[in-house]
């Protein structure tokens, strides 16, 4: 039996915490649609990138969105585009022990 990959907005509510009416607050606030059926491609990304940037806002691991984005661009970089949402998640966690002194 196949499995079917998790669809983008499912894995970015699961990571995250966030539920799907949430990121359709998000998407509006970005002029796109609510419904993500009607995602353009691009918007899909942009808003994955939003969202993950939010989040590691609201979690405390950055305290601007300039700073989370510049970081959050940098690894987008060097990781392949199916391993970012959880490398950016590794990223957050490793960055906090490291400023705690906990990981050198």
């Amino acid at each position: 039996m196949l499995t079917h990959p998790k669809p983008l907005l499912d894995k970015l509510c699961e990571v995250t915490g966030y539920t799907l009416l949430d990121l359709a607050g998000f998407a509006k606030d970005e002029g796109y649609p609510i419904r993500p059926i009607l995602l353009s491609p691009f918007q899909k990304i942009q808003l994955r990138n939003i969202v993950l940037c939010h989040w590691s806002i609201k979690e405390g691991y950055f305290t601007s969105c300039v700073r989370a984005e510049v970081e959050f661009i940098r690894l987008w970089g060097k990781v392949k585009e199916t391993d970012l949402i959880w490398a950016w998640i590794d990223y957050c966690q490793d960055r906090e022990l490291i400023s705690k002194g906990m990981v050198y």
